[in-house]
Formats: structure tokens, sequence, C-alpha cells
């Protein structure tokens, strides 16, 4: 990392859900702890292999003639450090930072401006497979959105076709939600809508709904 090797970088503690496939089962997910002591990419193979969403990560890391150091890389990308020098900071910073400016760059100039003519920019969150399908997924989206504080949730409608107003009071965003396919969730951003606010719609998506991806569309 920059000039200074790393000898070693190992997880030392992992947490993950993983869908349950079992017939009847009322929970959608079950969550996973796991004290260990394995590579970085032996980790991220395993929970690839399995299914499984890795929540948040504490790795060690011993950098020759520096010391040794801890990260926790969080749910909602918090990072938290103890002992670390400054050559193993600044990457994992910047990587980080990368990460977060291209998110922002997806979602920014999203609301209906006069200059497009009002026109709208939505996009979806890719789950990837049926994630909307059932009458109990339905009802686990509509909890993952009224989770979101400091928003309110009107349904219009519920299911098959599943529409959604919500209004963020914290900065007047305002976005629909719509389910137009059983694998992605549209979203259409209104005359103002905030980078904060529909970054945190796709945060408690992820975080009480499924994991997805952000991916751009031409039209609703």
């Amino acid at each position: 990392m920059q000039g200074e090797a790393v000898e070693w970088a190992r997880i030392k503690q992992v947490g993950g859900r993983t869908r349950i496939h079992s017939e009847g089962a009322v929970k959608r997910y079950e969550s996973d702890r796991k004290w260990t002591d394995k590579a970085i990419r032996e980790v991220f193979d395993e929970a690839k292999e399995l299914g499984q969403w890795i929540t948040d990560v504490t790795a060690e890391f011993d950098v020759r003639q520096g010391g040794r150091g801890v990260i926790r890389i969080g749910r909602y990308g918090t990072l938290a450090f103890r002992g670390l020098l400054r050559r193993v900071f600044d990457p994992l910073v910047n990587q980080a930072s990368a990460f977060a400016q291209e998110r922002y760059t997806f979602l920014r100039d999203r609301a209906r401006r006069s200059e497009r003519a009002f026109e709208p920019r939505p996009f979806e969150i890719d789950f990837q497979f049926d994630a909307l399908h059932t009458t109990e997924q339905f009802a686990s989206l509509r909890t993952a959105l009224h989770k979101i504080p400091r928003t309110t949730c009107t349904i219009l409608h519920g299911n098959p076709y599943f529409h959604a107003v919500l209004a963020d009071y914290t900065d007047g965003s305002v976005y629909e939600v719509l389910v137009l396919e059983a694998s992605k969730l549209t979203v259409i951003p209104q005359g103002r809508s905030s980078v904060r606010a529909l970054q945190r719609l796709g945060s408690y998506i992820f975080a009480n709904f499924n994991e997805g991806e952000f991916v751009e569309i031409s039209s609703v």
C-alpha cells in the first residue's frame, strides 16, 4: 500500500445475512456473526459462494516496521480505525471516498428541472432476482420504506402493481417508488430530490429489504 508493504491483513470478525429458502419460513433472512481468522479475499469469496451479504467486517493489519492496526467497516459505510498508520489509513479512505463520489455522481441532478422541461431522471434498484413477487415480499418492502427516518411514505397501490410516494421532511425531497417488474424497483425523483435523500432510500432498502444495485434507465 503506497510504498509500505502489508505483511498480513486478516478478517477477525464478519457479520452477514443470508436468504432463507426453507418452505413455510416466516422470516426471509437469517443473520450470522463469525469470529474467524481468514484472508480478506477468502471471506468475500466464501460469502459470494453462499449467497450471503456481508454487513460488517473487522480486520487486523500488520505493516512491516510500522506496527499493527484494526479497521471496522460498518453496514452504512462507516469506517472505524484503531492504531492504523497513515500509510494504511490513506488508501482505505481514498477507496471509500472514490466509491462515495461515484454514488454521488449517479444520484445528483435527478430532480425535475425547467432546463430539462421538467422531465424526470428515474433510475432502478436491480435485485437481480424476483425479490418482488409474493405478498410477503411486498409487505417487507413496505416495512423497509416506513423505516426511513423523518420521511412519510404513502402507498397509492399495493400488490401486484406497487406505487408509493415518499416525502423527506429533512430537506423537502419527494420521490416515487414503483414496482414494474419483479426484480427491480423504479425510483422517480420529483421537483426536489437531493442526493442525501436518495442515498438514504437506497441504504434502508439494502439494509431492511434486499441488497441491490443502482442502475440507469432511459424511461419509466
